[in-house]
């Protein structure tokens, strides 16, 4: 396999992966939010179980997890990229810090999606 559909293979793995990390917690999110934003004297069964509670966990959702699969395609895709042409071909000391260093280009590749994105939406 060459190292452009490896690259294509990886994007989608890491979109796919970050997207439904998104899905799973933007819920979670979302009510932890309503809780932490209500009056001290509503109980917090009444603010997780209201209308305006089931109307807002669909606010944001498809942005989200849209936004999400551009950063962990670039994040994942980036770091597999970086380790692949870095790391020697045999087994020596080298193989932590070039793990860590393509993980910190992935990051960095994740952050030109994600900063405009946190600015956008914020």
């Amino acid at each position: 396999m060459n190292s452009r559909e490896q690259f294509k293979i990886n994007f989608i793995s890491g979109a796919t992966g970050l997207s439904l990390s998104y899905a799973c917690m933007h819920p979670l999110d979302t009510v932890k939010t309503r809780i932490q934003a209500a009056d001290v004297n509503v109980g917090w069964r009444k603010v997780v179980f209201s209308k305006a509670t089931l109307r807002s966990l669909g606010q944001g959702f498809f942005v989200s997890a849209l936004g999400a699969a551009g950063q962990g395609g670039a994040r994942f895709s980036t770091y597999e990229y970086c380790k692949s042409k870095m790391l020697p071909k045999e087994k020596n000391g080298w193989t932590i810090p070039v793990t860590a260093l393509s993980a910190v280009f992935g990051d960095l590749a994740s952050s030109v999606i994600k900063v405009p994105r946190e600015v956008i939406t914020a």
